[in-house]
C-alpha cells in the first residue's frame, strides 16, 4: 500500500507580522489554508480508523476462533476446559467470553434435550407445574454455578422461553394422566353398578336395571368425574360387558336407553357397533342356555337308565319356553327310549 507523503517543511519560513488600522473600513481576506497542515491532520484521521477497524477484525477472528475451540468438545469438556482456563495460546477477552457464552447455550441445549426424553418417556414425573418450575430452577442454579456472566447469558438467552414451554408439557401430561385414570376409575364403578343391576337380588325388569345403570353413568358426567373425551369410551365399555355376559334383555334396554341431549346409545355408538354386541350377546347367550340344558337333562338320563323317568315331567320341563330352542327332538327321544328299555312301567 502507498503512503501518505507529508511534506516536513515547516521550517523554511519566517513569520510576518501585519498591522492592522483601528479605521480599516474594508474587511481583509480570510488567509489561504495550507495544504500541508491538512494533509497531516488527515493522516491521523486515517490512523485512528484504521486502527479501531483492525481492533474489530481482530475481535471477530478470536470469536471464530473460539466458536470452532468450543463446538471441538462435548459440553462437560468445554465446561472443564473453561473452569480450568484452558484457553488457546492466543486468547484474548473477546475469545474467552464467547467460548464460555457458547458454553452456557450448549449447556442449556444438551439439559433441555435429556429433560425432555425424560419427560416424554415418564423416566421424569411432576406432580404440578410448580413442582416442574423448582426443577428447572436448581437445574439452572446448579449447571452456572460459579460461571461467567458470558456463561450465564448464553445459557439464559432462551431459558426463559423454554421454561414456560416445558410447565406447559407438564400440564398436559398431567391432564392426559388425570383423563386416563379418571376414566379406568369410571369404568370400574360403571362394571360395579352393571353386577349390582345384572345380579339375581336386582328385584326390577331389563329397563329397570339400565334406568340404575345409566343413573350412575349421569352422575360421573354432571360431576365432571367422567371426562368429556372418556364419556363415550365409557359407555362402549359398558355395551362390551353387556355382549360379553350374554344378557341380551339389558343390551337391549341399554341401546334403546336415551341420554340428555343427545338421544339414544344406540344412535351415539352407531347401529353397526350395536349390531356386533346384540350377535355377540345372542352367541353367549345360546352357549350359557345349552350348557345349562346339559346340567338340568343329567337327572332325567339317570332317571331314565333305571325305568324310573316320568314321562309328563320331563315333557314339561323340555318343552317349556325356556328348554325348548335348546334340547333336540332326538335327546327326547332318546332318553324316553332308554326308559321304556330299562323297563318303566307306566305307573308314573
Amino acid at each position: 500500500m502507498s503512503r501518505l507523503q507529508i511534506s516536513d517543511q515547516f521550517g523554511g519560513e519566517r513569520l510576518q507580522t501585519q498591522a492592522r488600522p483601528l479605521a480599516l473600513t474594508e474587511q481583509v481576506a480570510a488567509p489561504r489554508e495550507d495544504g500541508r497542515w491538512k494533509a497531516l491532520a488527515d493522516a491521523f484521521a486515517n490512523g485512528a480508523g484504521l486502527a479501531d477497524t483492525l481492533r474489530q477484525q481482530k475481535e471477530a477472528e478470536d470469536a471464530e476462533a473460539a466458536k470452532r475451540w468450543a463446538q471441538s468438545m462435548t459440553v462437560s469438556e468445554l465446561g472443564k476446559a473453561i473452569k480450568e482456563g484452558k484457553m488457546l495460546p492466543s486468547q484474548s477477552p473477546v475469545f474467552v467470553g464467547t467460548a464460555q457464552h457458547i458454553w452456557g447455550g450448549n449447556s442449556y441445549e444438551a439439559g433441555m434435550r435429556d429433560l425432555t426424553s425424560k419427560l416424554t418417556t415418564g423416566e421424569l414425573k411432576f406432580d404440578s407445574p410448580k413442582a416442574a418450575d423448582r426443577y428447572l430452577t436448581e437445574w439452572r442454579n446448579t449447571t452456572l454455578s460459579g460461571a461467567s456472566k458470558y456463561a450465564v447469558a448464553g445459557f439464559d438467552k432462551s431459558y426463559a422461553q423454554s421454561r414456560d414451554k416445558v410447565m406447559d408439557q407438564v400440564s398436559k401430561i398431567n391432564d392426559q394422566k388425570w383423563v386416563e385414570n379418571a376414566s379406568v376409575q369410571a369404568s370400574d364403578y360403571l362394571a360395579n353398578s352393571l353386577n349390582k343391576v345384572s345380579s339375581p337380588d336386582f328385584k326390577g325388569t331389563p329397563q329397570d336395571a339400565i334406568a340404575a345403570l345409566m343413573k350412575d353413568y349421569q352422575l360421573l358426567r354432571h360431576t365432571k368425574t367422567l371426562p368429556d373425551a372418556a364419556g363415550k369410551q365409557a359407555l362402549a365399555d359398558l355395551g362390551t360387558r353387556l355382549a360379553t355376559s350374554g344378557r341380551k334383555d339389558l343390551l337391549s334396554a341399554f341401546l334403546d336407553s336415551d341420554l340428555e341431549g343427545i338421544g339414544s346409545v344406540r344412535g351415539m355408538l352407531g347401529e353397526t357397533k350395536a349390531a356386533t354386541w346384540q350377535n355377540h350377546a345372542t352367541t353367549v347367550f345360546d352357549g350359557q342356555q345349552r350348557k345349562r340344558i346339559d346340567d338340568e337333562v343329567l337327572p332325567f338320563y339317570t332317571q331314565a337308565s333305571a325305568g324310573q323317568l316320568s314321562p309328563s315331567k320331563f315333557r314339561e320341563w323340555a318343552l317349556s319356553p325356556q328348554n325348548k330352542d335348546y334340547i333336540s327332538a332326538a335327546t327326547i327321544h332318546s332318553i324316553e327310549q332308554s326308559n321304556l328299555s330299562a323297563g318303566y312301567s307306566g305307573a308314573s
